[in-house]
């Protein structure tokens, strides 16, 4: 039932959501019909991923995906690489989707570690934007505009190497 809600919301449905959870018959078909469109949007995307820019460091990696994969599913993409197989315990990931004139960025982080909402906080003093989540699953939109220098920015502090005692 939450996925249905989930698939409706995220492909822009909120209105077949709602009349699906009031037991609309007509909103039913439609919400079962996002459903099915958002799990081949999620299956196209992760296999886009392969032909993707990708920038990767010790300990992270960064994949733009510009237009190719929608702004609302760029945080799902990023929760299903974290919890693969395909990178090892504290690696950072980070996707980027474009969208009107901004840029949807979603970090997650594989198992514990590093807090990846204070990274993408302490990255966007400098250029701007807003900020969300918490340690181990962040979120910030930024303009277009600062693209390349929110690339590098961000780099710099995935790149700290956190020294333990």
């Amino acid at each position: 039932l939450s996925a249905i809600i989930n698939a409706c919301s995220r492909l822009g449905e909120s209105d077949a959501a709602i009349l699906f959870c009031l037991q609309n018959s007509k909103a039913k078909k439609k919400a079962e019909s996002l459903y099915a469109k958002y799990k081949q949007m999620i299956v196209s995307s992760l296999n886009s991923i392969q032909n993707l820019e990708k920038i990767e460091g010790k300990g992270y990696v960064i994949i733009n995906a510009k237009r190719e994969i929608k702004d609302t599913i760029i945080g799902t993409i990023a929760s299903i690489l974290s919890n693969s197989s395909l990178y090892e315990e504290g690696t950072i990931i980070t996707t980027m989707a474009h969208y009107e004139d901004k840029i949807k960025v979603s970090s997650r982080i594989v198992s514990g570690g590093r807090n990846v909402r204070e990274i993408l906080n302490n990255t966007i003093i400098k250029i701007g934007g807003e900020v969300g989540g918490h340690h181990l699953a962040a979120g910030c939109n930024i303009s277009q505009s600062n693209e390349k220098e929110f690339i590098e920015e961000l780099k710099k502090h995935l790149e700290v190497e956190i020294v333990k005692v």
